[in-house]
């Protein structure tokens, strides 16, 4: 592995530990911004998909040396993801559920068409909760 790649998930470590903090102490604010759509539902351009899957591929690598939740690293990929591309991409946490045979829960990234984090077996996406003041 390069010095690039290194550096990458080094400080995406960082962000990480961050997350893992922030979803300890004060989740709320966190999985409302995560979760809301910020852009046009566009799909993401060819280039603009190469470089958010070597975000992506940073996320995981720095997740696994961190034993790092799915919501974790999700949350990871939508904060550096809204980072960097702000205006061009939706990239939005969602967080489903399964209850067959046991019930199970994962996150994931949708992002314009393009699925970050998903997994084989359906999940069942759960609506964002809005709260009424």
């Amino acid at each position: 592995m390069g010095i690039r790649k290194i550096s990458a998930v080094a400080a995406t470590g960082a962000i990480i530990l961050a997350v893992r903090a922030a979803v300890r102490f004060a989740p709320g604010p966190l999985l409302r911004w995560c979760s809301s759509n910020r852009a046009t539902h566009a799909p993401l351009p060819s280039d603009m998909t190469i470089n958010v899957s070597r975000v992506a591929w940073a996320v995981d690598r720095a997740g696994s040396y961190l034993s790092a939740t799915c919501l974790e690293r999700a949350i990871t990929l939508v904060t550096l993801v809204r980072l960097r591309y702000w205006t061009q991409t939706d990239a939005r946490l969602v967080i489903g559920a399964q209850s067959d045979p046991a019930f199970r829960a994962h996150a994931w990234v949708e992002s314009g068409g393009a699925l970050f984090g998903g997994l084989d077996e359906p999940y069942a996406s759960l609506l964002p909760v809005r709260h009424h003041r």
